[in-house]
C-alpha cells in the first residue's frame, strides 16, 4: 500500500512538504489600505445535489498557508499542533477567538520590548508567559506570526500587512462590524456561530485577497523550506525500502484526518540500533509522500467516502498518471440519472484500456484516540472494480412506490435502515465496511446483516406511522428492501433474478406478496371512515413473515368482509386483477401459492423472510391509479 501511495504522490507531483494546503474560508474580513474595516464579506461554494440540482453554501475552498509537522525548540526536534504545548497558529486565516484581541491584550503585545527578530520560536515576550487562558496565548501566537513578516525586508511596506496590524491597533469587536444581513435573527446566529470557532476567517485589504499576496506566499514557502532544513540536520540518516538512496529518518510524522498522525507507537522497538526516537525504519520523504497521498485522496469527493468511524478512499491509474473515477460520487449521491448513464454507456471514455488500468482502494479506520487503522485494502483492474459496481446497482434496484421510476439508495441508507431511526442510534462501523467492500469488490453481504434488516422491518411497520412521517417511513422501506436484494443477489449462485430462485415460485415471496395485498383491500375498506392504523401489514407482518399458516387463513376470511364492503367494480380488480391483467388480485396471487404448495407454510427460514420482504415490497409498490380509473364502476359478476 505505501508503495502505491508514494506512485500516486509521484503522479499528482506531491511532495509533502507545501507550503500550501486547501482549506475553507467562510468569511473575508474587508479593510481598506488603511486598516478601516469596511464589513464581512461571505464566501459561497457551489456544489450539486441529487438530479444534478445546484445550491449554494458558504464557505469556499483555498490554497491556504500550511504548517511544516516539525519544528526546532531549543536544539530539539518536536512535532506541531498534536497538542497544547506544541501549537503553532495558521497564517493569515483562523477562527475569530484567534484573531480578535481584548482590549489590555494588544497594548501589552504593542508595548512589549523585549522582541528578537528571527524565527518566531525565539520571540518571547513576559506577557505571554503569564497569559492566563489557552485562547489567550493563542490570540498571543497568532499576532507574532503577523509581526515576524512585517520583520521581513521585502515585507516591510506591504500595504496588506500594515493595514491588518492597523485594524488589530483599533481594538475591533466582531459584533461591531457590518454584516450583509438584513435579518436580525439571521444576523445573530451567524455571529454566535463565528464566535464559537465554527467559521474560519481571513483578511482581504483593497479588495485584493492576502492569501493570494505573491511576496506573502513566498515569504511563507521560505519560512517553511528553512523550518525543514533546521528539523533535517538534527535527523539522523538511513535508508528505508521505498525511498531510493539515503536521507534523514522520520521521528514525528505528518497528520491525516486533521490531527491524526501517519504513524504512531507507543514503544519504541528499534532503541538497541541506536535509531533513539526512531520507533520504525521510514524516510522523511517517505512519510511526507504517503501522509500527502492520503490527504489528497481525503479532500477530493469523488475519491473518498465518510461513513462514521470509516474512510475509504479509491483511485485509478491509467498510462502513468492519476485518473478521477466520480466512484464516490455515485455511491454517495445515487442519482438515478448519473447511475443509469454509468451503466448504459463505457465509462470515461477509456472502455478499451479498462484491463489494464489499476485500481486501489482502502478502508482506513479512525479511532478516539488518535489513531487510525488500515482495515481493508484492495488492488484490481478498474474494469473488475466497474463490474462489481455494476452488478451492485443492479441488485439494490428497486421501484419507486407508487411510481415506476428506478430508485437507487446509498451506502449510507442502506446502513441506517439497519438500526433504529434516532440520533443516539447509529449503524455499527462494520456495516459501513460490509456494505463498501461489496459494493467495490462483490463480496457477499453479512447473514447478520440480513437478519437486522428483517428484523427492523417487522418492529417499525408494527409500529406503525403517522402521515408526516411517511416520507421518511416508505424511504427506510425502500432501503430495506434494496440491502434485502442485494443479500441475495450478491450470494454465489443464489440471485432472485436467476430461474433457480425464480420469486415467483418461492412461498416466501408470494406470502410477501399476499400481505400487501391484504394490506391494500383493508386500508381501502376503511377509506370513507377516516382510516385505519390497524392494517394487516401493522398488526401482523412480524407473525406473517414467519409463521404464515397461523395467521393468513383469518387474515383471508376477514378480506372477504372488507370485499363486501368495498363494493363494485374495484372490488373486484381487488379480487380478480385489472382487465388488461397488468395488476393481479388477490386470487391470483393465491392462485400461485396453491401452485408452488398445497398450504402456507409453517414457518419460514431467514432467507425465506428476506425473500418475503421484496415480495412485500413489490406487491405495496403497485400503481393502482390506472386501474382505479378504469374498473372502478365495473360491477362484481
Amino acid at each position: 500500500m505505501i508503495e502505491d501511495l508514494l506512485e500516486l504522490a509521484e503522479l499528482q507531483g506531491l511532495t509533502g512538504r507545501e507550503s500550501t494546503r486547501p482549506r475553507d474560508v467562510h468569511w473575508f474580513i474587508d479593510l481598506d489600505a488603511d486598516g478601516r474595516v469596511l464589513q464581512l464579506s461571505p464566501t459561497t461554494a457551489v456544489s450539486k445535489k441529487a438530479r444534478s440540482v445546484l445550491r449554494e453554501s458558504r464557505g469556499k475552498q483555498f490554497q491556504t498557508p500550511r504548517l511544516y509537522h516539525m519544528q526546532v525548540i531549543k536544539g530539539e526536534i518536536n512535532s506541531v499542533c498534536t497538542n497544547q504545548h506544541n501549537w503553532l497558529p495558521d497564517f493569515l486565516i483562523g477562527p475569530a477567538a484567534e484573531i480578535f484581541p481584548h482590549p489590555d491584550e494588544m497594548d501589552a503585545f504593542l508595548v512589549s520590548s523585549q522582541f528578537q527578530v528571527g524565527p518566531a520560536a525565539q520571540i518571547i515576550s513576559p506577557w505571554q508567559e503569564n497569559a492566563q487562558t489557552p485562547e489567550a496565548k493563542k490570540r498571543w501566537e497568532t499576532w507574532k506570526l503577523l509581526f515576524e513578516a512585517s520583520l521581513e525586508p521585502s515585507l516591510r511596506s506591504h500595504v496588506g500587512l500594515r493595514a491588518v496590524f492597523s485594524f488589530l491597533k483599533s481594538r475591533p469587536r466582531l459584533e461591531a462590524i457590518s454584516l450583509p444581513i438584513k435579518d436580525t435573527d439571521e444576523r445573530n446566529a451567524i455571529l454566535k456561530s463565528i464566535a464559537e470557532g465554527k467559521e474560519l476567517l481571513s483578511f482581504r485589504v483593497a479588495g485584493k485577497l492576502l492569501l493570494h499576496d505573491p511576496a506573502i506566499r513566498q515569504w511563507w514557502e521560505n519560512r517553511v523550506a528553512h523550518m525543514r532544513s533546521q528539523v533535517c540536520n538534527l535527523l539522523p540518516k538511513g535508508e528505508d525500502g521505498y525511498e531510493p538512496g539515503a536521507g534523514p529518518l522520520a521521528e514525528y510524522f505528518p497528520t491525516i484526518f486533521g490531527s491524526i498522525p501517519l504513524c504512531s507507537f507507543d514503544k519504541a522497538p528499534y532503541t538497541s540500533f541506536g535509531l533513539g526516537r526512531q520507533t520504525t525504519r521510514l524516510r522523511l520523504e517517505t512519510s511526507e509522500k504517503v501522509a500527502a497521498a492520503l490527504n489528497w485522496l481525503m479532500n477530493d469527493d469523488s475519491s473518498s467516502l465518510n461513513f462514521g468511524e470509516y474512510t475509504a478512499v479509491f483511485w485509478a491509474v491509467l498510462e502513468s498518471k492519476a485518473i478521477p473515477t466520480d466512484i464516490a460520487t455515485l455511491l454517495n449521491s445515487a442519482d438515478p440519472l448519473a447511475v443509469r448513464d454509468f451503466l448504459r454507456g463505457p465509462w470515461c471514455g477509456i472502455e478499451r484500456d479498462l484491463d489494464s488500468t489499476k485500481f486501489y482502494a482502502a478502508m482506513l479506520r479512525k479511532s478516539g484516540k488518535g489513531r487510525f487503522a488500515v482495515s481493508s485494502w484492495h488492488t484490481e483492474t478498474l474494469r473488475a472494480g466497474i463490474e462489481n459496481l455494476k452488478a451492485w446497482f443492479k441488485a439494490i434496484k428497486v421501484s419507486e412506490l407508487n411510481s415506476s421510476e428506478q430508485l437507487f439508495v446509498t451506502i449510507r441508507d442502506l446502513a441506517d435502515c439497519t438500526v433504529r431511526k434516532s440520533r443516539e442510534t447509529r449503524p455499527l462501523p462494520a456495516t459501513y465496511h460490509s456494505l463498501f467492500e461489496s459494493a467495490l469488490f462483490g463480496n457477499p453481504l453479512p447473514h447478520k446483516m440480513l437478519a437486522a434488516a428483517i428484523a427492523r422491518q417487522s418492529l417499525e411497520l408494527a409500529q406503525g406511522t403517522d402521515k408526516k412521517k411517511r416520507k421518511e417511513f416508505e424511504s427506510r422501506l425502500t432501503a430495506r428492501t434494496a440491502l434485502i436484494k442485494a443479500y441475495f443477489a450478491l450470494q454465489k449462485g443464489d440471485s432472485m433474478q436467476s430461474p433457480k430462485t425464480d420469486p415467483e415460485s418461492n412461498k416466501g415471496y408470494l406470502c410477501g406478496r399476499l400481505l400487501a395485498m391484504l394490506d391494500k383491500i383493508h386500508v381501502e375498506a376503511h377509506r370513507d371512515s377516516g382510516g385505519t392504523n390497524s392494517s394487516p401489514a401493522n398488526r401482523s407482518y412480524g407473525a406473517a413473515s414467519t409463521t404464515p399458516a397461523l395467521i393468513f387463513p383469518q387474515l383471508c376470511r376477514i378480506a372477504r368482509y372488507h370485499l363486501n364492503k368495498i363494493g363494485g367494480g374495484w372490488a373486484y380488480v381487488l379480487e380478480h386483477g385489472s382487465k388488461d391483467r397488468s395488476i393481479e388480485g388477490l386470487a391470483a396471487i393465491c392462485a400461485r401459492l396453491r401452485d408452488v404448495g398445497t398450504e402456507f407454510p409453517r414457518t419460514l427460514s431467514l432467507e425465506d423472510q428476506g425473500r418475503f420482504a421484496i415480495g412485500f415490497y413489490v406487491e405495496r409498490c403497485r400503481n393502482w391509479s390506472k386501474a382505479e380509473s378504469s374498473d372502478n364502476t365495473q360491477d362484481i359478476s
